[in-house]
């Protein structure tokens, strides 16, 4: 089942990727967000208009807490937005629905996966 979830999650964002980003109404570019992951991780994200995004680890289990980060992609088709941190060391799957978002994310730190789900808050 973890194969299958991580190989979903990448094909997603690899066919968002070659997509585009989308410039409909719930387009997150300029927007922050608070993320929290089932597994108790908290992070507050910054979409920037490059696609690129700007993250800082509230709570983090993996000792990270309090840093900022700068190493974010994303991309967006419509509802659905995919981001990753680090390379693809972490990678997240959303769908938007006005102002919050819920997903699965899967991540090289302890090989896990999980869900979350993010409130705006501009």
């Amino acid at each position: 089942m973890r194969k299958l979830t991580t190989t979903l999650c990448l094909t997603i964002a690899v066919l968002l990727g070659s997509v585009g980003m989308s410039w409909g109404a719930e387009n997150v570019s300029g927007t922050n967000w608070r993320i929290v992951e089932d597994n108790g991780n908290i992070s507050s994200y910054h979409f920037n208009e490059d696609g690129s995004c700007t993250y800082f680890k509230q709570v983090s289990r993996s000792g990270n807490q309090g840093k900022i980060y700068h190493n974010c992609r994303w991309t967006q088709n419509d509802s659905v937005l995919a981001f990753n941190t680090n390379g693809h060391f972490k990678s997240f799957v959303a769908i938007i629905e006005g102002a919050t978002m819920r997903g699965f994310y899967v991540s090289n730190w302890n090989k896990s996966n999980g869900n979350f789900r993010g409130n705006k808050i501009d």
